[in-house]
């Protein structure tokens, strides 16, 4: 009798605990790869090339099988197959077209009023990197767009290519050569779903939640509110009710086709990963099981339609231009229902060359900082699987419709479709019920970016400084003088958040207190600060009675003296803090160039900078009506002139300002252009001080403390 091993015995039975299907494994996959990403990020790390490794693959495979996919189809298609698609396959796009525009112009309406200003992202201040339209559509180079991963561009050329060949006499011998090419593409696709994608979704998952920013995601919460409610009432409930609705197709049975693919798109975001289980689901599951007897021509309609709408992703891309609103929202300029409307006839055409390209040019339009644009690449993981789910469920929903045409099984249920849609729409209001009051008590005041500026304290260990109400006695502001006395004196602008304030306990905080604390502790010397006005602060310097002045002053000649000289240590751009119910008004003010600009009192003015501003704020007139108002005192309370439309400061300090005073916002309409540097000012003539003061700035520097000051007390991370 042979031997039976225990270890073979138990070999065998941990095979069996293997799931079989390549839906339970992916999805298995999506399990374990979770709890890595989750609660072992070190070990997501090391996974991190094999999903690079699987990202590759997937482009080295799919896209050489959409071109032959697309080539061949279109090249192949009977006259029929082509009055079937463009015939019923375009109600039903026209269908998929209407309920996007619902859904866009339903989203927002979840989203509460705004109760707290966003805190800095230097995202905001980038300039999207435009793409021009056509260029996209059809590219120079095709090789070019297939390094780009430009799906829209390749597509379109693989389309024209296939329309031509169809036109063509000769077009057999062609279709002799590409029909066994396309048979090798799905073979060796299916084989990479079936044996490839569970290790690479594993690996996918636990690398992407390993990655994960809680700030992002926080800041970004309605937009992921959006996406998750369209994804359940649309791609959960609406789709499959029409399904059910018109069509023999039972909801359980509808489910068996989606399963497979729906878990790999939403693990990889590529949708024509699905394609080999697709079309097998819609000539077994669908095409064979529905009644009656149908030629083949509407079978091939379905899987043309299938292959167009992965490769201009239908429903998906629409759906995700609900950003535009949202982006509205995020700042303070809420978007009407005519509006969105507008947007969306604009808008929409451009997705076909991408949707970030609609999003930027629908940004420019509504005069939105383009910037915030960023916000969706931020989150273009996640928003993209969301917008890749919708395409494969709307697009599986037209195929199942076309196939039903096809074999006159196309037929009106009205009670069971009145029923499905009726739960969507519960759905859909219960689920934006909810999360318009979650997101309410998620955004309140009291909890919100108000208590992050409030609750901040020094990241600098050491002696707490000596804060006077009265500036101390005149004395030289020379490196000698400060050692001798072994005390620095610092006066500093008050109230400059996020530089130098008070936070909830009455503390003196900021960006400058830390940095001082970390100079005097370097010079072994006591630190003393003095807040104080603007005025102040220059007859202090005058007087010696401090030996420099701080707080987020952006040059010396702020003070009016030209002979102060300024230390420079952080980059900072120009913005506008604006007040909400203001905001409206602007982009007109700024088209006419009708502009009255208030100007903080850390901002150094000189003629070329007036020139500057005017220049970017108003290009078509030059700024010649612009209008700039005496100094705005930046305090605790909001005391600008009540006539001007916006007040000239720092992008960092105005969103700081405008967190404390949730109702203005800051708009960095100068994105990078115009820079400035915050830096120390001092009246001292001491070499030996000034050469000091650079150096230690330098080494910090090195060091990467500025660094930890500005993730710390200007991003607030």
């Amino acid at each position: 009798m042979k031997a039976n091993p225990k270890g073979a015995v138990a070999g065998g039975w941990l095979l069996k605990l293997i799931p079989r299907s390549t839906s339970s494994r992916c999805l298995l996959a999506v399990v374990f790869g979770g709890g890595v990403g989750l609660f072992w990020r070190e070990g997501a790390t090391l996974l991190q090339p094999l999903a690079e490794l699987f990202v590759r693959t997937l482009s080295l495979v799919v896209f050489p099988f959409m071109i032959l996919e697309v080539v061949t189809c279109l090249a192949d298609m009977k006259s029929k197959s082509r009055s079937i698609l463009l015939r019923q396959g375009g109600w039903i796009l026209l269908g998929l077209l209407s309920l996007a525009v619902v859904a866009v112009c339903a989203l927002p309406a979840m989203l509460p009023p705004l109760l707290s200003s966003p805190l800095f992202d230097p995202q905001i201040l980038e300039k999207p990197q435009g793409v021009e339209a056509l260029s996209f559509l059809i590219p120079g180079n095709i090789f070019e767009a297939l390094a780009m991963g430009n799906f829209a561009g390749t597509a379109f050329c693989s389309a024209i290519v296939g329309l031509v060949l169809q036109k063509m006499p000769g077009r057999d011998p062609v279709l002799a050569i590409l029909r066994p090419l396309q048979a090798l593409g799905l073979s060796l696709l299916n084989w990479v779903v079936q044996k490839v994608s569970p290790w690479g979704i594993f690996a996918l998952t636990a690398t992407t939640l390993s990655q994960r920013e809680a700030v992002n995601l926080e800041r970004l919460t309605g937009f992921v509110s959006m996406m998750a409610v369209a994804l359940l009432v649309i791609g959960g409930l609406i789709l499959p009710g029409l399904v059910a609705g018109l069509t023999p197709v039972s909801w359980g049975h509808w489910w068996r086709i989606l399963k497979t693919p729906l878990i790999l798109v939403a693990c990889t975001g590529q949708v024509f990963l699905s394609i080999p289980i697709v079309f097998t689901s819609l000539r077994t599951e669908v095409w064979d099981s529905l009644p009656g007897k149908g030629k083949k021509e509407g079978l091939a309609a379905a899987e043309a339609f299938v292959i167009l709408g992965y490769s201009l992703f239908f429903l998906g891309e629409w759906i995700l231009l609900v950003f535009v609103p949202f982006a509205g929202w995020y700042y303070d300029t809420p978007i009407g229902l005519a509006e969105i409307l507008r947007t969306l006839m604009t808008a929409i055409p451009a997705s076909i060359g991408g949707v970030y390209l609609a999003i930027v040019q629908e940004l420019t339009r509504l005069g939105l900082p383009i910037g915030l644009g960023n916000f969706y690449l931020l989150n273009y993981a996640w928003a993209a699987r969301c917008g890749r789910v919708l395409t494969l469920v709307g697009t599986l929903t037209g195929a199942v419709l076309l196939c039903a045409h096809a074999k006159g099984q196309l037929q009106l249920q009205t009670a069971r479709l009145a029923g499905w849609l009726a739960i969507g729409s519960l759905a859909g209001l219960f689920a934006g019920a909810a999360v318009h009051r979650v997101l309410a008590e998620t955004l309140k005041d009291s909890q919100g970016t108000r208590q992050i500026v409030l609750g901040r304290s020094s990241v600098v260990e050491g002696l707490s400084p000596v804060r006077l109400t009265t500036p101390p006695e005149p004395a030289p502001p020379t490196l000698a003088g400060i050692q001798a006395r072994g005390v620095l004196r610092v006066g500093l602008l008050e109230h400059s958040v996020p530089w130098a304030y008070f936070n909830g306990k009455g503390v003196l905080v900021g960006y400058d207190v830390d940095l001082v604390k970390a100079l005097a502790d370097s010079m072994k010397v006591r630190l003393v600060l003095v807040p104080g006005t603007l005025v102040q602060l220059r007859l202090w310097l005058e007087e010696q009675r401090v030996d420099m002045v701080g707080g987020g002053i952006a040059a010396s000649t702020i003070l009016g003296r030209v002979k102060l000289q300024h230390t420079g240590y952080e980059q900072t751009c120009l913005a506008l803090l604006v007040e909400d119910r203001k905001m409206a008004a602007l982009p007109g003010r700024l088209q006419s160039g009708t502009l009255r600009l208030d100007r903080s009192q850390a901002i150094s003015f000189s003629p070329e900078l007036e020139r500057a501003v005017k220049a970017q704020l108003s290009p078509r007139t030059g700024g010649a009506s612009m209008v700039f108002l005496p100094r705005f005192q930046q305090n605790d309370r909001a005391d600008f002139h009540r006539d001007s439309d916006a007040i000239l400061t720092t992008a960092e300090a105005g969103s700081a300002y405008a967190v404390l005073h949730p109702q203005y916002s800051m708009v960095p309409a100068f994105e990078k252009k115009l820079g400035m540097e915050v830096g120390f000012v001092t009246e001292t003539t001491d070499e030996k001080f000034l050469l000091f003061l650079e150096n230690w700035i330098d080494t910090s520097r090195n060091l990467g403390f500025f660094l930890r000051l500005r993730r710390h007390w200007l991003e607030f991370r």
